[in-house]
């Protein structure tokens, strides 16, 4: 039996997966894979603008403020007014969630051990630029497309 060759087929199998592994992993802390994501830059920067952060995930306002209200919802982070601009809001952590900081990362490295299992060093590395490589290929074709989420994301 051949192997399909369909970009598009094997990346949706390793989304499917990786959001299944995520969702067991998570649901613990009433968390899903987009409220991770969001909660992952805000462990490197507590404090950012939600616009800033809708820009960086490549997610559109409607569907940032959604996920920034489920976070706050379970006290992961708080809303507030941006002192720069009054129709802004900024997110920023809160103690419970730096608290399982340390419980979530390693839930992620171990997916990417995982996924990386039989690859050689050379090959993880390779295999990395070939995916960003393909997402900056998306970006160029749909840049032009949407709502202006298409941002710089290396």
């Amino acid at each position: 039996m051949r192997t399909s060759k369909s970009v598009g087929k094997w990346v949706s199998i390793l989304y499917r997966f990786t959001q299944s592994y995520l969702k067991k992993k998570l649901k613990a802390f009433n968390l899903g894979p987009g409220q991770l994501q969001v909660l992952l830059l805000l462990f490197h920067k507590e404090y950012v603008r939600q616009t800033d952060l809708a820009a960086k995930l490549q997610i559109d306002k409607t569907s940032m403020a959604r996920t920034a209200s489920r976070l706050e919802a379970h006290g992961y982070v708080r809303r507030g007014k941006d002192d720069r601009d009054a129709r802004a809001y900024t997110i920023s952590l809160t103690p419970q969630a730096r608290n399982i900081r340390d419980k979530i990362v390693p839930v992620l490295k171990n997916w990417t051990k995982t996924l990386l299992r039989d690859f050689t060093p050379a090959e993880q590395d390779q295999f990395i630029a070939f995916l960003i490589k393909a997402a900056k290929n998306a970006k160029k074709e749909l840049k032009g497309d949407g709502d202006g989420v298409f941002r710089d994301f290396d």
